[in-house]
């Protein structure tokens, strides 16, 4: 992990982002772009869950902590805070496959940068110090913060406070770095022909100049954030009736042509509307079907800016921690390959014995390589609720399968038995054939690991049995026919 710490005596104090610029906003995301790209946008209100048509998106994901020059920080952030934060983005987004790969964290040790609170000016001093941020979406963690801030209308930055990290906006924020709107855009605004109306009738669309301007035509695709499943609606705070009990409106509202809203559950809890205070954690967790076709469409669209931060389905296979035993004494526990929490992980028992081209031993196999042995026992299974990240590891002797990218069956076979055992038997069929007839003798581990038990045996028919400390084990019938 590296340490930046470079004083930026020359660099200009720069203007906040946009006109809005109070810490205390729920999003100081707020710039409307105008209309759509012509052709970009389906406005499909239907998700197809299929990979033949939806293929994963995955993105490499990387936070960045902002620190005073002496490394202290008001909010002590450890990496538990960091993946607990790309869990529940991927708990988010893995329904609209997108899949974000943990890239880990840097510290910014710069107190010229912890002081800013314009997110244009800190996105400016990240390109200063030459920061590798080219090839990650960049979730930036700010002491001073009690908001978020992201790039419009598309981007690879985001601002979070840093008590504001592990709930509902940072899912805002990357909603908005994946192009989404809030979904109140402009609903204070009373021109017609600015506000979205309530209808959702799309064969009365609305006219350039109408004869009515209050006639309820529809425009959904055009005003407000342009989608046709997230409704009409004003914020979401007190000021606007919205009971944080109850996560409804105690007084339903109305669009500037007088019309009253028409709700549903994803509207009252989505999470581009907002909470005041942003530290309410209740309300906010959902998207729409249509927010998350919009998000994969503007991943699509601008290949420029997002195919740098893409990475690959095999990367969600690959720890983000440790390393896979290869030989040797028995590791430490914590060196163990660790694997980022979020997702539903089973590791079934899997043997690459009979595949002799496989390297299942330095490591697992390739993610290509999927015809390796397996009985389906499950030797471990994580929910992607799991807490104690140290848990979620790799078993020798078993293959993965994650749940939400079903479509790969298991992969990546690892079947190590270069480890030392911890004891073991040896078995001496007498008869020269399996049978009852045999003799037992039990090896500690110096015995049963003795590199010449093998060449020391009298010709016969054995079994050795080795117990290994992981609870797995090990038996080879050899027929040893002579002592040379």
């Amino acid at each position: 992990m590296k340490i930046v710490k470079i004083l930026l005596a020359f660099l200009i104090a720069l203007p906040s982002f946009s006109q809005e610029s109070s810490l205390d906003m729920a999003c100081i995301t707020n710039i409307d772009y105008g209309p759509d790209p012509q052709g970009m946008y389906s406005y499909s209100t239907t998700f197809n869950p299929s990979f033949s048509t939806t293929p994963p998106i995955v993105i490499n994901t990387k936070f960045w902590i902002l620190r005073h020059d002496d490394g202290s920080t008001i909010n002590n952030l450890d990496q538990d805070d960091l993946l607990q934060t790309i869990a529940n983005l991927n708990i988010n987004f893995n329904q609209f496959n997108i899949f974000l790969k943990y890239r880990g964290f840097e510290n910014i040790d710069n107190d010229e940068i912890y002081d800013m609170t314009g997110f244009e000016e800190i996105k400016d001093a990240f390109e200063l110090l030459e920061l590798e941020t080219e090839n990650t979406l960049n979730i930036i963690i700010h002491d001073l913060f009690e908001s978020g801030a992201a790039d419009r209308p598309y981007g690879t930055f985001a601002v979070v406070g840093a008590p504001l990290l592990t709930g509902w906006v940072t899912m805002h924020e990357v909603g908005h770095c994946f192009g989404l709107e809030h979904t109140y855009n402009k609903w204070g605004i009373p021109v017609p022909t600015v506000c979205e109306h309530v209808t959702r009738d799309d064969t009365n669309p609305c006219i350039e100049n109408p004869a009515d301007p209050y006639e309820p035509c529809f425009n959904a695709t055009t005003k407000g954030d342009y989608l046709v499943d997230t409704a009409a609606i004003s914020s979401t705070i007190p000021e606007n009736s919205y009971n944080y009990l109850t996560c409804e409106y105690d007084i339903v509202g109305q669009d500037c042509q007088g019309s009253p809203y028409s709700l549903f559950e994803v509207d009252l809890l989505n999470f581009m509307n907002y909470n005041r205070p942003n530290s309410i954690s209740v309300c906010k967790t959902m998207f729409s079907d249509g927010q998350g076709v919009r998000m994969r469409e503007t991943i699509f669209g601008y290949p420029s800016v997002f195919n740098p931060i893409k990475g690959d389905v095999p990367d969600l296979y690959e720890p983000y921690a440790g390393e896979y035993y290869v030989a040797g004494p028995i590791p430490d526990p914590s060196t163990n390959p660790l694997f980022q929490p979020g997702f539903d992980y089973v590791f079934r028992s899997c043997s690459c014995n009979n595949q002799p081209t496989y390297d299942c031993v330095n490591g697992p196999c390739d993610f290509e390589d999927d015809d390796f042995q397996s009985n389906f026992v499950i030797v471990d299974a994580v929910s992607k609720y799991e807490s104690d990240f140290s848990s979620i590891t790799h078993p020798n002797h078993s293959s993965i399968y994650i749940s939400q990218l079903a479509g790969f069956q298991e992969r990546r076979c690892y079947d190590n038995w270069n480890r030392a055992a911890e004891s073991g038997s040896l078995m001496q069929f007498n008869d020269g054939v399996i049978n009852a007839n045999v003799t037992i003798s039990p090896q500690d581990s110096l015995q049963i690991n003795n590199p010449n038990l093998i060449n020391n045996l009298q010709q016969g028919l054995y079994l050795i049995d080795k117990n290994f400390n992981d609870g797995s084990t090990q038996q080879t019938i050899i027929f040893k026919e002579n002592n040379e």
